[in-house]
């Protein structure tokens, strides 16, 4: 799966989704990266497994402040 190293990694260490604030919804994740929603829904699920992100029911989902891994 493709569509969390971008989420992950990239928009993490370049400051675009800051801890405690909302990342884009699925749908316009969707448009960034071309992918279809089972992708981006399954991208933010290993995200939320690995605590990078935290899911808001019916607010969205939302940065943690912890930080990706140093070998990213």
């Amino acid at each position: 799966m493709s569509a969390p190293v971008p989420l992950r990694y990239h928009r993490r260490q370049d400051g675009t989704y800051q801890p405690g604030h909302a990342i884009p919804s699925t749908a316009a994740l969707c448009d960034e990266f071309e992918v279809s929603h089972k992708t981006v829904r399954a991208a933010v699920g290993v995200l939320v497994e690995q605590g990078l992100v935290v899911t808001a029911d019916g607010r969205g989902v939302y940065v943690t402040g912890s930080k990706p891994p140093a070998d990213a």
